[in-house]
């Protein structure tokens, strides 16, 4: 993707990289912006409200603490014998302290041990890099993992999915692509194969940027939450 600075030549701006929307909202003041994200739009600093959203960013996210809650259920329903789950969690990803917070939750109604394993793909000081932080879950010898969705797990989800298979660990993923590294279970939005699932995807998608383009209208809301599960 193009940088920030570079957008600023741009009419309408398109953006679906979590890291890269939070770039463009320190850059970008002026130009209609359209995103999809992975993160929590309010503690990334790209809107006022959900509702309400204030400047010239609108979009989608798929960041939800409700889903993060059921993969804990999920995976301890396919291991009966969990007491010790590991959570991978990028720091760098806003929306994660929520995430941790509802499967804090969910963990501790299930009588589950959580073993907070978290990393920094932006080499934040005194936070393990992902492979580190992979060789802290093989020492914690936990009976399975779980990891927080982001694009730095997916974009190296095969050395993740390949971790959990050698170290012989049930593991719980985010969104359906993970699956496609060789993940063993992924709960959460699935918006390339929702009609073939026979769900419809609210319209309300199709027109947001059409909406924010045309600046003689009130902003659109942020449409959040899983879409197809």
């Amino acid at each position: 993707m193009a940088g920030a600075n570079e957008l600023l030549d741009l009419s309408v701006i398109l953006v679906v990289v979590s890291l890269a929307v939070e770039e463009a909202a320190r850059v970008i003041k002026d130009r209609p912006v359209v995103f999809t994200t992975s993160s929590d739009p309010l503690e990334a600093g790209l809107a006022q409200s959900l509702s309400h959203p204030g400047g010239t960013f609108t979009g989608t996210t798929l960041a939800s603490p409700v889903a993060a809650g059921k993969r804990v259920e999920l995976i301890h329903q396919a291991v009966p014998r969990l007491r010790t789950l590991a959570v991978l969690r990028n720091l760098d990803r806003a929306g994660e302290r929520a995430e941790r917070r509802a499967t804090e939750a969910s963990a501790r109604r299930l009588g589950i041990n959580l073993v907070d394993v978290p990393f920094s793909h932006g080499g934040r000081a005194g936070v393990p890099d992902l492979h580190a932080a992979l060789e802290a879950v093989r020492r914690a010898q936990p009976d399975a993992m779980m990891v927080h969705p982001d694009a730095t797990t997916l974009a190296h989800g095969v050395v993740v999915a390949t971790f959990a298979r050698a170290h012989r660990l049930p593991s719980m993923f985010g969104w359906m692509d993970y699956l496609g590294t060789g993940a063993l279970m992924s709960y959460g939005p699935d918006l390339r194969n929702a009609q073939l699932l026979g769900l419809t995807l609210p319209q309300s998608l199709s027109l947001q940027a059409d909406l924010i383009i045309d600046t003689t209208r009130p902003q659109e809301p942020i449409r959040g939450g899983p879409l197809a599960l």
